[in-house]
């Protein structure tokens, strides 16, 4: 502020003071603002405290991606797949690979082969929704079960090669008699659907899928134990 002579001093001082305080009230609305913003990094943290889904919009960074919420019966299904995978046991890994989608995202190939009669697709393994198998109590079923007949399962074969890879064949089949299981005490009346095979090579520690297809029948495996 331009004084001159004639200016009072007491007028010079209360000037200089309230500019002062104009300018340490809006520093520390600015600092208050700062403090309490919420970032979109922010965010993630919150939610991954609370046990949320994190929300990556404004992030710019795959690190940053949101991971599956894995659930008690996921977690499991994983212990149980390290055991399997240590005693080098198929069968034990193949029940938690059906049975929890956390497994299959740990223990698939990416990207996959995906095949559909004859035709062979590269699919990334994070666009790999269709894995044909469901399992109820102990029986295996078709993931579409809801659309299958009454008595209908799925009979697989286990065929192990020298270099340990396996091949899963599946087929629906049908049972004779009501409520009979797909334990083999029943008589298999019959095939239904299109038959399909996975493919299972091993890794360092356990197997992992590379390979899902589906083709036209007749079916390759044994329909026999």
């Amino acid at each position: 502020m331009m004084t001159n002579a004639s200016t009072p001093l007491f007028l010079v001082l209360v000037t200089s003071l309230a500019t002062t305080g104009a300018c340490s009230s809006e520093s520390t609305s600015q600092d208050r603002y700062q403090a309490n913003e919420v970032t979109p990094k922010k965010r993630q943290d919150d939610a991954k405290a609370q046990g949320g889904t994190p929300n990556t919009a404004g992030t710019d960074g795959a690190q940053d991606a949101p991971q599956r919420v894995e659930t008690d019966n996921d977690r499991y299904w994983i212990d149980n797949v390290v055991k399997s995978c240590t005693r080098r046991d198929f069968k034990g890994f193949f029940e938690s690979f059906v049975r929890s989608a956390a497994v299959r995202e740990r223990y698939t190939a990416d990207p996959i082969a995906v095949s559909s009669k004859g035709v062979v697709t590269q699919s990334p393994r994070n666009r790999y929704f269709d894995f044909p198998i469901a399992m109820t109590d102990y029986r295996y079923i078709s993931k579409n079960s809801e659309n299958s007949e009454p008595n209908e399962f799925l009979w697989l074969t286990f065929d192990q090669s020298q270099s340990n890879k396996y091949r899963v064949d599946w087929v629906r089949v049908r049972y004779a008699g009501i409520g009979n299981d797909a334990e083999g005490e029943a008589e298999i009346t019959g095939t239904y659907g299109l038959p399909g095979y996975l493919i299972f090579e091993p890794t360092d520690k356990c197997w992992r899928l590379v390979e899902d297809s589906v083709y036209e029948g007749p079916y390759v495996g044994s329909l026999s134990n």
